[in-house]
């Protein structure tokens, strides 16, 4: 069964808000904090597939930043932008 948790973190030192789900497979950040952090966004736009096979999000591409939550730093973290 998959759970969640609501925490907040860093991501390349600025702050957000982090939904974790243990069922997840991707992550995710919004394009507009991309353009905040002046994050490259690389790769082709893409989709998504949600839980549910019938539900798919179009992505941007995928960005790459450090992470951080918990006094643990996850460097070089893969995300969908959506």
């Amino acid at each position: 069964m998959s759970q969640s948790a609501h925490l907040c973190g860093l991501l390349d030192n600025f702050l957000v808000h982090i939904l974790v789900d243990s069922g997840a497979s991707e992550n995710f950040v919004d394009f507009k904090i991309c353009q905040k952090l002046h994050l490259a966004i690389n790769g082709s736009p893409n989709s998504i597939g949600m839980a549910s096979s019938e539900v798919s999000i179009p992505t941007c591409g995928i960005a790459v930043a450090t992470l951080s939550f918990h006094n643990h730093a996850y460097p070089t973290t893969t995300f969908n932008v959506i």
